[in-house]
């Protein structure tokens, strides 16, 4: 366990006050990418409850055989599964897919 930090969390918080909330309120939609199956990253959770908080469209990007929890599936609008991000395939695969995505959310036409 680590050492409690009330300096460093502090920052964190102003930070995500200061810098993520606004860039969340501001965007249209909300791109999350899930490529670990650690199921603790605070930060991950705190944009992910902000989206949901503001009502934003969200779309998961999964690495193939990562595991989403069934509640996470009820939130999200879109799950663009992907193989390996390295690959130009499962480029072009996700590009297509976002690119559908933003057209049914009418950010794009």
């Amino acid at each position: 366990m680590t050492e409690w930090d009330e300096e460093a969390f502090t920052q964190w918080l102003s930070n995500a006050r200061s810098d993520l909330v606004p860039k969340l309120t501001a965007s249209a939609f909300v791109l999350m990418p899930l490529v670990a199956s650690d199921l603790t990253d605070v930060q991950f959770a705190l944009q992910l409850g902000m989206a949901i908080m503001l009502d934003k469209p969200i779309l998961v990007l999964r690495v193939a055989g990562i595991p989403m929890p069934p509640k996470l599936e009820h939130v999200v609008d879109r799950v663009v599964d992907i193989d390996d991000m390295a690959s130009t395939e499962s480029k072009e695969h996700a590009a297509v897919e976002i690119k559908e995505f933003l057209v049914k959310i009418g950010v794009m036409d």
